[in-house]
């Protein structure tokens, strides 16, 4: 998956989503916790990004609909963000890889 192919889907929310890869634990999985799985809410993002609070809401959306991120629920208003990694291996050929069982 390419982040510009989706660019006509994602738009503005592509701001939101360069905040959350910075905050984004790196490695090989396809997905990555954001800020080490603290609950976030849309009040800190806006904060960041410098926008009302309902655009970073409408990003969230925008960017769950696309399937770039993931969001849990864990309190009213505070949720755990995973971040799709764009780069990653299918698990299956990084377990391949990792264990050299190759066909």
């Amino acid at each position: 998956m390419n982040i510009y192919s989706l660019r006509p889907q994602v738009r503005a929310a592509l701001w939101l989503w360069l905040l959350l890869t910075g905050y984004a634990q790196e490695g090989p999985a396809e997905w990555a916790l954001v800020s080490h799985g603290n609950p976030l809410c849309d009040t800190e993002l806006a904060l960041h990004l410098r926008c009302p609070e309902d655009t970073v809401r409408r990003w969230r959306e925008r960017l769950e609909g696309a399937g770039l991120i993931r969001c849990t629920l864990l309190e009213p208003r505070y949720r755990r963000i995973e971040l799709r990694n764009l780069n990653a291996t299918p698990e299956s050929a990084y377990v391949k890889l990792k264990t050299g069982l190759v066909n």
